[in-house]
This record gives structure tokens, C-alpha cells and sequence, in this order.
């Protein structure tokens, strides 16, 4: 019996679970499994499963491989026909693997995709131009078909969010084959420094995949390696309104860093730099920034690197340069959509991503992700105050009116499907940020603060809150509430977004009185 380690036998069981539970396979995880035998084949170890689809029930046979030394993750095969285990499992799943690993070959060899891949490996750019020229007739799409425009998005939620904002108009996702053969001839183009093709190329991407952010950002990068300072802070600006995505909008603020810096605005650049990891702290962005603050350091004849500052002296700096340090509203909403669109899909790698996305494009609201997981998955829908960075859920017979100029505050009434009566009226009450700021510190002081602040908790019970002595607020109950209509008590009193407990950044209505219409 081959040796294979237990994070090994670990990733194989749980790889045949996962698998299983795809609705074209088992559909759910199995009643009973276990590792049966490994075996080796062409220096590669493989894993016999047994399991059972419900109690009682045959013991059924699969296998996972190939494992090789040193790595966790197994080669890419998982496979079963769902045959009951016997003596022959073994030597069927030889068969099968055998005939899986000649399909591979026979693919690698052919697809030319692979040879891309190969060929970019190599860096072998007018290889890869004089493939794809060759190749490309073979995958072109109509542009229109049966009276729509044909777009070859390479995500799908690239296509949903394009689909969201243009509703109305006739046009269906196609594959992207074309798309991602020009978009690799267009990356061979810019290294060959062949600027002038790559722009017209550009172009013609953007016609079969319009605004998509991945093409928008190689058209700044060609301005950029040419030196086109002017014409790639103008693409830089025009992107801003387009980014739907987290880890684009981290892209986005590195090249305002990189402009900020041709232009020896340092400060500027140390703080875009520094928001920048709040949306991509992977090694590759942390590297990026370190790099460039070294730069700065040489440019500057500092004889330190530049410390990064601290999240509330960026927004500060960011607010005093009147710099948009948070994605619009509209992708904000954007990505609350998309989180929406995929929660009751199978695709948990998607849904993870989108999750992600919401989370970060609302400047690490939760809030805003539990919003939708509520609206989307229970009879309920919830509302999230991102002034007081608190939540509550109603149940969606009840129809919500929400006050627009103070996007996610308090709704101004709560509406009866049944007779449009109104349920709740709350009245809101201005009060001015001076009057916001010293209420605040007197809480901090420990005095309670009795003018306070009235809230819904859903269509007919209610609540109030008080600042205590350590900035948080207080519940007191008006009327009979049940606590799980309340997700979030214990949050700071802030706003526009920071997610700093203790530091006042905002503040536009109070709520004052409340009256209940039985």
C-alpha cells in the first residue's frame, strides 16, 4: 500500500464529498464513507473510497488522485459511476484513469489554450500573436444573434452586473473564447511594446465585453508604459464610476498612487497606498506597497521607510484632500446585488467571492452582508442604519419606504401591503454635528445621555438607545420587543462608513419621536 500523508487522506475525502454533493451527482454528502486502499500509478498515488448514499444501502466505490510527495492537493480526478464496491474496483479504477490521463494528453496537445499558456511561460509574445491571428476565425461569435448583442464576458458576474445595469436592453452572454484569445494577444501586444495595435485591440474587446474592468485597466497600463501621464490619469478618473469589484478598486489605488507619485505628491501617495491594503492584503499587493514605499524613501533621501499612518489619519488626510476613499453608491448597491444574485446558487467558490466583495465595496459593512443574506435567504428582510452601524429585520409582507437622501438610515414609515396604512411613523429631529459631538463626550464621561435616539426594531415593537460611558450604546425598551429581532446592540456611534469604534466621523438625523398606530 502506497504511503500518503493525513492532511493527504483528508483532502481526498473531503474532495469526494464536495464532489458528491453537486446536484448532477449524489446531490447531498454521502450517509457513510472510508478510505478502502491507495494505490500508485505512473509515480502517482491514488485513493479507493467506499461509501454508502443512505443507511443500509450498497457500499459504493470512487477514487481521488494522483498524490504526489510534497503536495496536499490531489492531481484533479475524481470519479465514480456509482458501481456497488467488489473485487474488480481496483482494476476499474486503473481502466478509467488510464483512459482520463490519454484524454488529458490528447487535450494539452490540441487546446490551444494550453499552448498560450505554454508559449506565455516561455515569454514567447509574437509566438502567441501569430497564434491567436492564426487561430481566431475559428472562435469568433456573431456579434448579434436572433435580434440581441452577443457579449463574451470571461465571469459570470461580470455579465450579471452588466445585465443589472442595463436592463431592458436585448442582448445574451455567448462564450468567451474570442474574448480571452484577443485578451491574451492584447497582453503579447504590450510586451512586444507594440502600443499603437494593442490600443485598436482594446477596443475591439470593449465592444464584445463593454466596461469590462480588466480591459479598461490594460488601456491605463498602455498609457502608462509610454509615459502618458495626462491620458492615464484621465482613464484612471473615468474608471472610478466602473469599479465593481474589491480587488479592482484595490488596482484602481494603486495607480492613483502611481500618478500621485510621478507628480511627487508623497503624502498623497503614502495614504492611497496605505487604504489600498484595506481591500487587498494579499503578499502580492503588500509587496507592491513596501516596494513603493522604498521608492519613496530613496526619492526623498529619508532615513527610514515612510511609516504607514494609522486608518483614522487616512481618512482624515483622504477627507481633507476630498478624495473618494469608498467605491459609489451605485457599486456599493452593485455588490450587494451580485451577493444576491449567487446566495441561492451551488457555486459556494462564487458566493464566497461575492460575500467577500460586498463586504469590502461597503468599506467592511456586515451589516450590508447580512442585509442581503436575510432579504435573500428568510421571510424577512433586514435593515441596516449605517450611522449607528446597527440591524433589524421585518417581514417582507410589510413594505418598506426608504428616505433616498440618507441612503441606509432609518426608513421613514413602514407601509401595510394589505391597505397601505402606515404602521410606524418616525419622525426625525435635525441636530447639528457640534451638538452630536458634545452629547457623545459627555457619554464618554459617564453621563447617560437622555435625549436619545429612537428606532425601529420591526412593524410594531420598538426601542431606544443610550450612549454609555464607553462610547457604545445602551438598550432600554419602549414596548415589548423579542431581543432576536436585533442582530447588532454593541456598535460605536459613528458614520459614513468608518468602521473606527470611538471616533466621531458623521453624523446627519437623530430620531426623536416614534408613534405607534394600532
Amino acid at each position: 500500500m502506497e504511503r500518503l500523508t493525513v492532511q493527504q487522506q483528508n483532502n481526498a475525502v473531503l474532495s469526494f464529498i464536495n464532489w458528491l454533493k453537486h446536484p448532477n451527482e449524489l446531490g447531498k454528502e454521502p450517509y457513510s464513507i472510508e478510505i478502502e486502499n491507495l494505490f500508485a500509478l505512473d509515480n502517482k498515488t491514488y485513493v479507493i473510497l467506499k461509501f454508502q448514499a443512505e443507511e443500509n444501502s450498497p457500499w459504493l466505490f470512487g477514487v481521488v488522485g494522483g498524490y504526489e510527495v510534497g503536495q496536499v492537493q490531489h492531481g484533479g480526478l475524481v470519479w465514480s459511476e456509482f458501481e456497488v464496491f467488489d473485487e474488480n474496483a481496483q482494476q476499474k479504477c486503473i481502466t478509467y484513469i488510464k483512459n482520463y490521463n490519454d484524454r488529458m494528453r490528447e487535450y494539452e496537445e490540441n487546446n490551444i489554450f494550453v499552448k498560450l499558456n505554454n508559449l506565455s511561460e516561455q515569454k514567447k509574445w509574437e509566438e502567441i500573436v501569430a497564434l491567436v491571428d492564426e487561430n481566431i476565425d475559428k472562435y469568433r461569435y456573431p456579434r448579434e444573434e436572433d435580434g440581441k448583442k452577443c457579449l463574451q464576458y470571461p465571469t459570470k458576474l461580470e455579465f450579471v452586473r452588466y445585465s443589472i445595469q442595463h436592463q431592458g436592453e436585448n442582448f445574451k452572454s455567448v462564450p468567451h473564447d474570442e474574448f480571452s484569445l484577443l485578451d491574451r494577444k492584447l497582453f503579447a501586444l504590450v510586451e512586444l511594446k507594440r502600443y499603437d495595435e494593442a490600443r485598436i485591440l482594446v477596443n475591439e474587446l470593449l465592444e464584445i465585453a463593454p466596461d469590462c474592468i480588466n480591459i479598461l485597466f490594460e488601456q491605463i497600463e498602455i498609457e502608462k508604459f509610454q509615459g502618458n501621464l495626462d491620458k492615464a490619469e484621465e482613464y484612471i478618473n473615468a474608471i472610478y464610476s466602473k469599479i465593481w469589484n474589491y480587488l479592482a478598486y484595490a488596482r484602481y489605488l494603486r495607480l492613483v498612487s502611481w500618478i500621485c507619485i510621478e507628480r511627487e505628491d508623497w503624502q498623497m501617495a503614502i495614504n492611497v497606498l496605505n487604504l489600498s491594503l484595506f481591500y487587498n492584503d494579499s503578499d502580492y499587493a503588500y509587496n507592491y506597497v513596501n516596494n513603493e514605499l522604498g521608492y519613496i524613501k530613496q526619492k526623498n533621501n529619508l532615513d527610514q521607510i515612510p511609516p504607514r499612518p494609522t486608518f483614522k489619519e487616512m481618512i482624515d488626510y483622504l477627507n481633507y484632500k476630498d478624495f473618494p476613499y469608498a467605491p459609489t453608491e451605485e457599486n456599493q448597491d452593485m455588490a450587494m446585488s451580485l451577493y444576491d444574485f449567487v446566495l441561492v446558487t451551488n457555486d459556494e467558490q462564487q458566493k464566497q467571492f461575492a460575500r467577500d466583495n460586498c463586504y469590502f465595496m461597503n468599506f467592511g459593512s456586515r451589516g450590508a452582508v447580512r442585509m442581503v443574506e436575510v432579504s435573500a435567504l428568510t421571510p424577512n428582510k433586514f435593515i441596516y442604519n449605517v450611522f449607528y452601524n446597527f440591524g433589524y429585520q421585518v417581514d417582507k409582507k410589510n413594505r418598506v419606504e426608504f428616505n433616498r437622501e440618507a441612503r441606509n438610515s432609518m426608513p421613514a414609515k413602514y407601509l401595510s401591503e394589505e391597505n397601505g396604512e402606515a404602521l410606524i411613523d418616525v419622525v426625525k429631529k435635525n441636530e447639528s454635528m457640534e451638538e452630536f459631538v458634545e452629547n457623545y463626550r459627555k457619554g464618554l464621561e459617564g453621563e447617560i445621555i437622555e435625549d436619545s435616539y429612537l428606532v425601529c426594531a420591526n412593524s410594531r415593537k420598538a426601542f431606544k438607545f443610550l450612549v454609555n460611558k464607553d462610547g457604545f450604546l445602551e438598550l432600554t425598551y419602549l414596548f415589548e420587543i423579542n431581543p432576536n429581532d436585533v442582530f447588532k446592540i454593541t456598535a460605536s456611534v459613528n458614520g459614513n462608513h468608518s468602521p473606527l469604534e470611538g471616533d466621531i466621523v458623521g453624523i446627519v438625523s437623530t430620531f426623536e419621536d416614534l408613534r405607534v398606530k394600532k
